[in-house]
């Protein structure tokens, strides 16, 4: 009876289980049809994006999807940066930044970092948005990610322009321009093209400008992006409209208002509007630049469009003052000087959760500043009247911290010197260990050579006078030159074993050639290609020979492990010592999982002991499918 009832159980478990997983594999195909539903809507209508993404999003967290959530984080950050909400933007971006950190997914932490650094540029704090870009970009440099590159070029790129640094913008986005062509990405070459045409608008050379802008508005009409086509077409008639050339400026601006209309996108449709006012205030036709100015202005103030009211404003003092009502024109000053100085309190309050907490430390201590001092002028004459008490208080409490800090500063300085005592004490124990080590291999080297070679070397002669005899049958002869063959292999097996266990080389030739030996070896393997830059640095026969070992260790990992195509090594020097840059761009492992599960995170967690024990520093990233990073500094 029991043996039924725990069969029962099994049956049960294993049903509630499948269960699991097919209702997992189930919301995780939903997950993915909707968000390709939001990649196909996102450059044409945003708000249906938006609507769909964060439906998504509750969807992923139903099952805890934490790569997924995310992923659809970053989608809707993106999503809202382009609506002009800031905040929602940044917390949808610390989200998807703390999930990546805590899986250890450095892709995602890359995209949220560069995401990051796009908010903080268009609220005008440039000095973080590089801070974020420069993270974002040495990541995906690291992973060689190309698309996350090109992204982080046009980013950076977009960053110098709206600083107005133009040609170190116009070389970032051709660096991007060139990426998204080797990818294939035609949408990322579309924007790249607008961002180009914007820059060669900005130094007036109008007619590249206008080629870039035809070829995005012929790559956005492939893609069937709406949206960017009346984007095209507004920034091709705004160069026409600079040109002076009023007739072609109204009719790309109108049928770049046609396709805003399509996408129904009211913040577009609404600086269509003020571009149209530009034309016309150009040609003096006020009347009708006062009607663009005012269908803009209703639809900024309906669906609370600031920075573009901030534009009607601006279009609306100008068209004004040029109709002689001066003191209306004064009235939309105002209110365009309002507007900007709430605008720059809205930034300040948006720069993401720190700033409002220092303000409201610093106001917490100006309020306790300020009872302090009411008190002290209400107890002032009471102090006049306990001076000498205070003086005396003062003395002893003086006498009492100086007494805390000298007992606290010999503490320190004991245990300061007990630290470099230890630390001295590791080196040399560490020393006298690798010397023993290089000794014994050495002397196991040296047997290998000096007992095995000369055996294997006589078994040959005897096997090769085998051959020469002619009066021995043909089977008889085939077969000793076969033992010949595997004694010659035996002998360069035995060679190579000697020199792995004792390189003489570092001592004859120094750490430079002994290496490029070790990657020569690779090279020769023909499998994996081998890039390097290994520079001459000075430094110790005992460092030598541990940088030695640590690299045979990382080529060994790669080689039977990764699975990897290429291999890139750097060895140079710096201020702070010598400097070894490893990758790969193999199959990466789990840093997580124990040394039991995965063989080389053994090797790895030996060679971060190793370093740390000789004073050094060691980086090692990788993630499955990631490939293999290792950043290695040998102080002086």
């Amino acid at each position: 009876m029991n043996a039924v009832k725990f069969q029962l159980l099994i049956l049960t478990i294993f049903l509630f289980t499948t269960n699991l997983n097919s209702q997992f594999v189930i919301k995780n195909k939903q997950v993915d049809s909707n968000m390709a539903k939001v990649d196909e809507l996102f450059y044409s209508f945003p708000d249906s994006a938006i609507n769909i993404a964060t439906q998504t999003l509750k969807l992923a967290k139903s099952y805890s999807d934490k790569k997924k959530i995310a992923e659809i984080s970053i989608t809707l950050g993106i999503l809202y940066v382009e609506k002009d909400s800031f905040q929602e933007a940044a917390k949808y971006y610390n989200q998807a930044l703390e999930i990546s950190v805590a899986e250890s997914d450095t892709i995602l932490m890359a995209r949220a970092s560069g995401n990051l650094g796009n908010l903080y540029m268009f609220i005008g704090d440039y000095a973080t948005a590089i801070e974020c870009f420069s993270k974002a970009s040495e990541m995906f440099e690291a992973l060689k990610n190309e698309p996350g590159i090109a992204i982080s070029c046009g980013a950076i790129g977009n960053l110098y322009f709206v600083q107005e640094d133009y040609k170190k913008a116009e070389w970032y986005f051709k660096k991007a321009l060139e990426k998204y062509e080797i990818l294939n990405d035609t949408a990322g070459i579309a924007t790249t093209y607008l961002d180009l045409g914007s820059i060669c608008k900005m130094k007036q050379d109008y007619s590249n400008a206008l080629q870039y802008f035809k070829d995005a508005e012929d790559l956005f009409i492939e893609l069937d992006y709406p949206r960017y086509i009346g984007q095209s077409y507004a920034n091709t008639g705004n160069v026409f409209t600079e040109k002076g050339e009023f007739k072609n400026a109204y009719e790309y601006l109108n049928v770049a208002m046609s396709f805003f209309v399509e996408a129904k996108n009211e913040e577009d449709i609404a600086r269509c509007n003020l571009d149209l006012a530009e034309v016309y205030l150009k040609q003096k036709r006020n009347s009708e630049a006062g009607n663009c100015i005012n269908q803009a202005e209703e639809i900024a103030l309906e669906n609370n469009f600031i920075w573009t009211l901030l534009k009607v404003y601006e279009k609306k003092y100008k068209y004004l003052k040029a109709s002689g009502n001066i003191s209306d024109a004064l009235e939309y000053h105002e209110k365009l000087y309002e507007l900007s100085d709430s605008l720059v309190k809205a930034e300040k309050e948006t720069r993401v959760a720190e700033l409002s907490a220092r303000y409201d430390l610093n106001r917490k201590e100006n309020d306790i500043l300020a009872l302090n001092q009411s008190n002290r002028i209400k107890q002032l004459s009471l102090e006049k009247k306990n001076n000498l008490i205070i003086l005396l208080s003062g003395v002893y409490f003086l006498s009492s911290l100086f007494l805390v800090l000298l007992i606290l500063f010999l503490r320190q300085r004991t245990k300061t010197k007990q630290k470099i005592i230890k630390q001295e004490m590791q080196a040399n124990a560490l020393k006298a260990i690798i010397e023993a080590e290089d000794k014994e291999r050495a002397r196991f080297a040296s047997d290998l050579h000096d007992g095995l070679g000369p055996l294997l070397s006589t078994a040959k002669l005897f096997a090769e006078q085998i051959t020469r005899n002619s009066g021995i049958d043909g089977d008889t002869k085939e077969l000793a030159s076969s033992v010949v063959s595997i004694i010659n292999e035996s002998i360069d097996s035995a060679r190579q074993i000697s020199h792995n266990m004792s390189p003489d080389v570092l001592k004859q030739q120094g750490l430079k050639a002994g290496v490029n030996k070790l990657l020569e070896i690779v090279k020769n393997a023909g499998k994996i290609n081998v890039v390097s830059d290994i520079r001459d640095v000075e430094t110790d026969e005992i460092t030598a020979r541990y940088i030695y070992r640590i690299i045979q260790e990382l080529l060994n990992n790669t080689v039977k492990y990764a699975m990897a195509s290429e291999i890139q090594l750097n060895i140079g020097k710096n201020n702070d010592g010598i400097k070894i840059h490893y990758s790969d761009n193999g199959k990466g492992f789990d840093m997580n999982k124990s040394a039991e599960n995965i063989k080389p995170s053994s090797g790895m967690e030996n060679i971060k002991n190793r370093v740390k024990e000789s004073g050094g520093e060691v980086t090692i990233i990788s993630s499955p499918g990631n490939g293999f990073v290792a950043d290695i500094l040998f102080k002086k």
